[in-house]
């Protein structure tokens, strides 16, 4: 091969791993669109776990047959929440020190620095990213972590304590 075909070669796998970055669609998790409705869904596809104290109309269900990985970490557990049978955000909990490292380098490598660092009184270490209309957090204990994403557009109010929704604690 000529050098002009050997630099378009190299040009071409550099666009492509440079476009697999910018692919990782924060615009849904897995197969599913944030906002989507539960009951567009095959019936037996969801099973349902609870229903929140504190929020009205916020259920949590897990998912039949699903990959206990993400970005081939193994988790153990990943729950879907719906507000009003909307889908609004999505638990992960992972165990074990080298798991929670991992997952903590793949965010930062997926979403970059973190926008805020925070450490509370029992030891729960929170980082969190923004990223268009996701929040992103990482909640780590010792050797378990929670990895949430929140879908802001639905849960601004939620989280702020404005919504109707919300049960006085």
């Amino acid at each position: 091969m000529n050098k002009i075909n050997i630099l378009l070669l190299a040009f071409l796998l550099l666009l492509i791993s440079l476009l697999s970055c910018f692919n990782n669609s924060i615009d849904r998790f897995r197969d599913i669109s944030w906002g989507t409705n539960i009951n567009t869904f095959k019936k037996n596809e969801f099973i349902f776990e609870n229903t929140s104290s504190y929020v009205q109309g916020l259920k949590s269900y897990t998912r039949e047959n699903e990959r206990l990985n993400y970005y081939n970490i193994k988790v153990s557990k990943i729950k879907y929440l719906f507000l009003n049978d909307k889908f609004v955000a999505v638990s992960i909990v992972v165990q074990g020190k080298q798991n929670c490292s991992n997952i903590k380098n793949t965010l930062e490598d997926k979403f970059g620095k973190p926008e805020q660092k925070l450490v509370f009184k029992d030891s729960v270490n929170m980082t969190e990213w923004n990223v268009k209309q996701i929040s992103i957090q990482l909640h780590e204990r010792d050797d378990e972590a929670e990895l949430m994403f929140f879908y802001n557009k639905l849960l601004k109010n939620i989280v702020s304590g404005t919504d109707a929704n919300v049960k006085n604690l």
